[in-house]
């Protein structure tokens, strides 16, 4: 998956969190077992995650909510597209 460099400062625009490219999911997984994504979006707050699915939305860009990676299962091949994980949200009360 391509996003122009525009879209990506617009994406970026307001976004508190992690943004990476190329990383393998099951680094984000508590089974450990996944192979890479093309984006994978870590927003430190709700606010941050609202812009981010308002403007992926928007884009027409789909995506997949993985939460915090727990009983989640990704092929070692990889999965194409933006995943967004929550496991920053874990720490809030």
């Amino acid at each position: 998956m391509e996003i122009d460099t525009t879209l990506k400062e617009k994406l970026r625009e307001g976004f508190n969190g992690e943004i990476l490219s190329g990383v393998t999911l099951g680094d984000y997984t508590s089974l450990r077992i996944g192979g890479r994504t093309d984006f994978l979006f870590i927003p430190a707050d709700p606010l941050s995650l609202k812009g981010l699915i308002g403007s992926l939305t928007e884009e027409g860009i789909g995506y997949t909510v993985i939460g915090g990676g727990t009983n989640l299962l990704i092929m070692d091949e990889g999965a194409e597209g933006v995943f967004i994980s929550l496991r920053a949200f874990r720490s809030e009360e």
